[in-house]
């Protein structure tokens, strides 16, 4: 049993700011310093209460969606064959699930998240970078997933009321998206927010993604309640989904000689093609079956799960709260359409993402479990000087980070490449292809 007392000290902040500080359970005084705060100290055993049910409909939720629908029907829009796509998504995904599995190990034992591993690899100041980079992350995809969540609204509307789907377009060409689409992705953000900030302020375990499984597995009913999901239920949620999309872009280009690998926008076209009342109950049911996804995962994987890292930051300015509207501001502001409006921008996106993304894995990994084997010690984590083992040097560990860069430099030069940076030798792209990975 790990315990741990964390008052500490506070350091004199003006007066004009202290309004802006987090209020712990609505009281003025503070049970923080600039290393702690309650989002982010081990879970108390109260509030373990997830079981494998729990992180059974995690991972169903994490799983049925856009995004992973397309995993599989871009690759096939890009070239692949169905047996290729189908196959590429199912070793991703298991991959994915062994990350989850050896990442949740210290939310199990220690009970005890993401940038805490952070801190133990990178140093005290170090996991600033990680943190920083993973929520980037974050960023993206939230971003991504509210304009697919938009583009349900959109098809809902559509199926209801025909002068909004024939509604003329006012926006210009260089805005890549439309008047009715805009309009959808505003009324997603209008109904997600209220319901991210009921999640965050109640629920702050929410988290996802495979490198910070121990956010999730902090809280944990029993040390193995989350293993059989990490290891069978993301493989094969991931895949049949993907599966889904596979065989669906490959019917719509037998019937209609089109590769539509974006699901939603395959609702859009059957409304288009065939603006019936059949096809538009259908596409009723679909889009909000999309819609509701949409706002499932963006909560699962995005939105709390960023809050709570961020809070690892600045734990007297940001709690899980703050964090996630930090983050859904962000998400929504990087005009995320233009992230997804090819098979190979999507791609590449995805690829971009685990070059930079998977080395941090393997070192938080290696570090837990051949380093220190399995060994923390819990106190040093939230000391912010010489005086804690995760010191190293002035709060940062040069040999992970040297560690990091060797890890992304292969990739590197093809990154350059496929985002138009410069024009380098094909070998570079493909090694880029096939070294980065989706950080599903």
């Amino acid at each position: 049993m790990v315990s741990l007392t964390w008052r500490g000290h506070r350091a004199h902040v003006p007066k004009t700011f202290t309004s802006w500080e987090v209020k712990e359970d609505g009281q003025d005084d503070k049970s923080f310093n600039r290393w702690t705060n309650r989002h982010i100290i081990p879970a108390p055993p109260e509030e373990r209460r997830y079981t494998a049910k729990g992180y059974f409909g995690f991972w169903i939720a994490a799983a049925v969606n856009p995004s992973a629908w397309s995993l599989g029907s871009s690759n096939l829009a890009n070239g692949l064959t169905a047996g290729e796509a189908i196959g590429m998504v199912f070793v991703g995904s298991f991959i994915a699930g062994l990350i989850a599995f050896v990442c949740g190990e210290p939310g199990v034992q220690y009970h005890l998240g993401f940038p805490m591993m952070s801190r133990a690899a990178f140093g005290m100041y170090g996991s600033y970078f990680v943190v920083m980079l993973k929520c980037f992350v974050n960023f993206i995809y939230f971003g991504i997933q509210a304009y697919w969540g938009g583009l349900a609204v959109k098809v809902v509307l559509s199926s209801i009321f025909p002068s909004f789907q024939h509604m003329a377009n006012t926006l210009l060409e260089s805005a890549a998206i439309t008047t009715n689409e805009l309009i959808g992705f505003v009324i997603y953000i209008i109904i997600f927010t209220p319901l991210m900030l009921a999640v965050s302020s109640v629920a702050g375990a929410w988290t996802g993604s495979s490198i910070r499984q121990a956010d999730w597995t902090r809280y944990s009913h029993t040390k193995r309640a989350p293993v059989l999901n990490q290891l069978i239920t993301v493989p094969l949620s991931i895949t049949i989904t993907a599966m889904l999309g596979v065989f669906a872009t490959s019917a719509v280009k037998n019937m209609y000689g089109k590769e539509i690998w974006q699901p939603i926008q395959l609702l859009e076209f059957l409304l288009t093609d065939n603006y019936n009342a059949a096809t538009r109950a259908g596409c009723f049911f679909a889009g909000m079956g999309f819609f509701w996804s949409q706002i499932s995962v963006n909560l699962v994987q995005n939105s709390v799960a960023a809050g709570m890292d961020l809070a690892s930051i600045a734990p007297r300015w940001i709690d899980v709260k703050r964090g996630s509207l930090i983050m859904c501001v962000v998400g929504y502001i990087i005009n995320p359409w233009r992230f997804v409006n090819s098979p190979g921008t999507f791609i590449t996106v995805l690829n971009s993402f685990g070059m930079f993304i998977s080395p941090l894995a393997a070192i938080n990994a290696v570090d837990f479990w051949i380093i220190r084997r399995r060994n923390w010690k819990v106190p040093d984590l939230y000391v912010g000087n010489s005086t804690s083992i995760y010191w190293y040097q002035f709060g940062l560990h040069w040999r992970a980070f040297a560690a990091w860069t060797l890890g992304i430099w292969p990739s590197f030069p093809g990154f350059v490449d496929a985002t138009g940076g410069a024009t380098l030798a094909p070998a570079w792209l493909k090694c880029f292809k096939q070294l980065g990975s989706s950080d599903f």
